[in-house]
């Protein structure tokens, strides 16, 4: 690497940071020794010395031992039963050992195993757990899609995901900046997309790569991803270096490729973006469309003459951004979670991640601790048994009251 993180060698450093003493968790004493340990001599008192450690408690479960106290009412003719707090019905784990281990799986992308030899819990007990708080989790599924498609850029991607040794399966993901929906299925077809735009008024730009399996089922504004052109144009100089026209052609487009992908992370005014944004969008047109005669050159200058419409809605503000990192951020997790856990096992297993993954990707996207909220929400059903209570408390429909109410 060129660039070497760190800060400049001699540089003395800030130190490490204190943490007062009133905002410790916990406070606890080491008193010295009455004598020295070498001569035996009586120690006279210095000052304290102040020290402040982290610590973290072991993973593993603790199992309690409840004694459930139970009546019979006389005049109802019915038994009464205490209620232990925390726990859904017939589970052997509280709701916060439930949340902390879809946390660890679905946003840690930590497998069955790792989790079972981590706490201690049965291998074949953590799938079961995970299908049941999904079908809690399944009524979430609409209002996410719902909030997806009521966003003003968002933006969408896919990769495989085998099952059960099928390698011919995919998982989409779609994104915005505080929701994730995914979509496990067999093919890689518009089907998959057409099911989650539906047939409502398209709304917002759609930042995707090239693929064409967006086309059909996104029929509003659309923007294509400068990243994979960039990628693509630096294959061909790599490829044939001492080409003439690569030579001439690529640097040239590739600085306003990046220029076009970097101006909305500058801070400018609309005015100041407004201009920057003409003058990089104008000089890509013009670049764009001198005639190439090598015809991989020309494949790349037809992305821009061929589809005007969708290369240049970055030039209307900085929300729109010219690449599609979002998603492809957001899909990364997915790739990792497959090279550790080889894919699904089943259907069943891909529908049960489709639904958890969702939910947890965008908790995590929304708060800092989302196991915590998922809690309250399994606490939640727990004392009501409605599955729309779960729903409406993590995703609810005024969302502007919830974010205000967050943030407070």
């Amino acid at each position: 690497r060129l660039r070497q993180g760190g800060a400049r060698p001699g540089h003395e450093g800030h130190g490490r940071r204190r943490v007062p003493a009133e905002d410790a968790d916990e406070r606890r004493e080491a008193p010295a020794p009455s004598a020295c340990p070498d001569c035996g001599a009586p120690l006279v008192r210095v000052a304290p010395e102040e020290r402040v450690l982290r610590g973290i408690p072991s993973p593993r479960f603790r199992t309690v031992h409840w004694t459930v106290g139970r009546g019979f009412c006389p005049h109802c003719r019915k038994a009464v039963a205490g209620e232990v707090p925390g726990v859904l019905p017939h589970f052997a784990a509280t709701n916060r050992a439930l949340s902390q281990n879809m946390s660890d799986r679905y946003l840690h992308r930590m497998t069955v195993g790792t989790i079972a030899r981590r706490t201690g819990m049965n291998a074949g007990t953590l799938p079961r757990e995970d299908a049941l708080v999904a079908d809690i989790l399944r009524p979430c599924m609409p209002r996410l899609r719902r909030e997806y498609l009521e966003a003003d850029v968002k933006h969408a991607d896919e990769t495989d995901w085998p099952c059960n040794g099928a390698h011919r399966q995919y998982a989409y993901g779609f994104f915005t900046k505080d929701v994730a929906l995914y979509r496990f299925r067999k093919t890689r077809a518009g089907s998959v997309p057409a099911a989650v735009f539906g047939d409502r008024e398209p709304r917002g730009v759609l930042v995707t790569d090239r693929y064409t399996g967006y086309d059909r089922p996104w029929r509003g504004d659309r923007q294509y991803c400068f990243a994979h052109i960039l990628r693509k144009l630096l294959r061909l100089l790599r490829k044939e270096p001492d080409n003439p026209e690569y030579k001439a052609f690529v640097p040239q487009m590739a600085e306003l490729l990046v220029a076009a992908m970097t101006l909305r992370s500058k801070g400018l005014s609309p005015e100041a973006f407004a201009r920057g944004a003409e003058s990089t969008r104008s000089k890509i047109a013009e670049l764009a469309g001198r005639s190439a005669r090598d015809p991989e050159l020309q494949k790349v200058q037809d992305i821009f003459r061929e589809h005007p419409d969708r290369v240049y809605h970055w030039a209307r503000g900085p929300d729109i951004p010219a690449e599609n990192n979002r998603a492809e951020r957001g899909v990364r997790r997915l790739v990792i979670a497959r090279k550790t856990s080889f894919g699904g096992q089943s259907e069943e297993a891909l529908r049960v991640r489709e639904v958890n993954q969702s939910v947890m990707d965008t908790l995590a996207l929304r708060y800092d601790d989302p196991a915590a909220k998922l809690t309250q929400a399994l606490d939640i059903y727990a004392s009501t048994g409605k599955k729309s209570a779960v729903r409406d408390f993590l995703f609810p429909k005024n969302r502007r009251l919830d974010c205000a109410q967050h943030q407070a």
